[in-house]
């Protein structure tokens, strides 16, 4: 949904746990100057922790309270923040690690934030990160925001894409020991993450919208040399992907394929694995780093990294990867609003 006054996405920004740097790179991030003519940013969490932060760091921040159809807000100050609030916390979380409270206040502004964007309110949402650890505490029984999010809304195949600068990478699987993920690795599975990339790739715009297809073994199995699952279940999800004419090649060296990306061969990439898609994005971009999530009904982005829980209250967060997502979420809304 854009603002009626400036007809910029709204975007609700939801602070993370409290006890990490989710609140800080939040309030940096909101207070940005090159964000207001991209989108309306709104963070979605206790106004306390944002006060308490704020206060803390010495930042001078007004808080102004955002709720859907309010008045035109284009005239809000260059130091205010739009918040929406969620409920008001039972014991204030303490910066530097896990808690109860720290994971039941990023549940409830996850809850809060999907309800907003089903209901049209907000176009899209970017989060902060999430501690694992808390959200157990607090009787979440899912991995982290990415689960959570696709249980919300029904949905059973998501993926997630890593994006640094020109370089996006679709996960095929994500967080599994690396024996099972490749146990769990098929056609129809990889054929599956090929579509969600090609989609992708036309959303954004992308000017070369080539997917390639990352092989699993050295030198993607050396004509079944050095293993066989080129042969036998990547190939043939390529197959079928052109089938349907996606533009799609490979499977390629996972050694070389990055590097080929990165030269303007492809927009896109397909990774098999966890780290395969990883490592080369954080080595391109640690702190500027975006994470989509493909497969939801709505759009939904965020930070590449975690709560760094040691750099808590000591005002040294970088929001880059903050900025670098809200900016993602208002690109593809602003280009297709209902597709995620």
């Amino acid at each position: 949904m854009p603002d009626c006054a400036t007809n910029l996405p709204v975007i609700g920004v939801t602070i993370g746990d409290p006890g990490g740097i989710g609140p800080e790179i939040t309030l940096k991030a909101l207070l940005t100057e090159s964000l207001r003519g991209v989108c309306l940013p709104v963070a979605i969490g206790d106004p306390e922790i944002l006060t308490a932060t704020a206060r803390h760091l010495g930042m001078h921040v007004s808080l102004k309270a955002w709720s859907p159809g309010m008045p035109p807000l284009q005239n809000h100050g260059r130091d205010t923040i739009l918040v929406h609030g969620t409920t008001s916390l039972h014991a204030f979380p303490q910066w530097g690690g896990p808690s109860l409270e720290g994971g039941r206040h990023a549940l409830t502004a996850i809850e809060s934030a999907v309800a907003l964007v089903k209901k049209g309110a907000i176009a899209a949402i970017t989060t902060a990160p999430v501690s694992k650890e808390s959200l157990s505490m607090a009787g979440c029984g899912f991995l982290g925001h990415t689960d959570f999010l696709a249980n919300l809304c029904g949905v059973k195949d998501y993926a997630m894409m890593l994006s640094a600068g020109s370089l996006h990478v679709v996960h095929t699987t994500i967080h599994l020991p690396l024996a099972k993920a490749i146990a769990e690795l098929n056609s129809e599975l990889i054929l599956r993450r090929i579509r969600m990339a090609a989609g992708t790739a036309s959303r954004l715009h992308l000017g070369n919208r080539t997917v390639a297809v990352c092989g699993l073994n050295p030198h993607a199995g050396e004509n079944g040399l050095l293993g066989g699952e080129e042969k036998q279940i990547i190939e043939p999800a390529v197959t079928a992907a052109r089938l349907e004419h996606l533009p799609v090649t490979g499977p390629y060296p996972a050694d070389t394929i990055f590097y080929r990306a990165l030269r303007g061969e492809f927009s896109m990439i397909v990774a098999l694995y966890h780290d395969q898609g990883h490592i080369p994005i954080k080595l391109l971009g640690f702190m500027e780093g975006v994470n989509t999530t493909l497969g939801l009904p709505f759009i939904r982005t965020s930070v590449d990294h975690g709560t760094a829980f040691k750099k808590a209250g000591k005002g040294t967060a970088d929001p880059g990867s903050l900025l670098a997502a809200i900016r993602m979420a208002a690109s593809m809304a602003a280009a297709d609003p209902r597709e995620g």
